[in-house]
């Protein structure tokens, strides 16, 4: 699938708002990672079809985190979210966006749920150092940044080879038709 900005927002609407209406965007970063990868473990795909990213503070959402860095313009993303202030984000609006949530399944809300439960109350620092001891896909980019493949993190998650070439062939297939319609319309 192609990265999807629109769900992207969404996601960060959603933890923003669990938050209070305001979050640290390293924070934001890795509840959106771990909320990825745990797509990927329970239905072999990704959420947003974000790329992934081992960076110093751990495995990142590439293009989400360039939107919030403001190295992305995103139409989309400020209809929720303002400009950053410093290292914090905001929302728009700070009311529950859930029944606004229209790019997101039942699935993925659970997702969510759990995500947020069971990471919500940890701080930036918490989630990083969480990730760097309980994600093995993440590798020290000692300053820079290493590109993590889907297949790399499937395999970590414990699909067998065949399984996860079946999965790749369909998320290439995925963008594939996502490519399709985009120059369709």
């Amino acid at each position: 699938m192609q990265y999807n900005e629109k769900m992207a927002a969404q996601i960060a609407a959603f933890f923003t708002f669990r938050q209070g209406g305001a979050i640290e965007i390293l924070k934001l970063m890795k509840l959106m990672y771990l909320a990825e990868r745990e797509s990927f473990k329970r239905y072999g795909e990704p959420l947003t079809g974000d790329s992934l990213y081992s960076m110093d503070n751990g495995p990142n959402v590439s293009k989400t985190y360039d939107t919030c860095k403001n190295k992305i313009v995103s139409e989309y993303w400020r209809t929720w979210m303002r400009d950053r202030d410093g290292n914090l984000l905001s929302l728009i609006e700070n009311k529950d966006p859930t029944d606004r949530l229209s790019e997101l399944s039942i699935a993925d809300l659970e997702i969510l749920d759990s995500i947020w439960g069971k990471f919500g109350g940890m701080t930036a620092g918490q989630l990083v150092d969480y990730t760097h001891t309980n994600c093995p896909e993440w590798k020290d980019p000692k300053g820079s940044s290493i590109f993590m493949p889907y297949k790399e993190l499937l395999s970590i998650l414990g699909y067998e080879d065949s399984v996860i070439s079946e999965l790749e062939e369909r998320i290439t297939e995925q963008k594939n038709i996502d490519n399709y319609f985009k120059i369709a319309l």
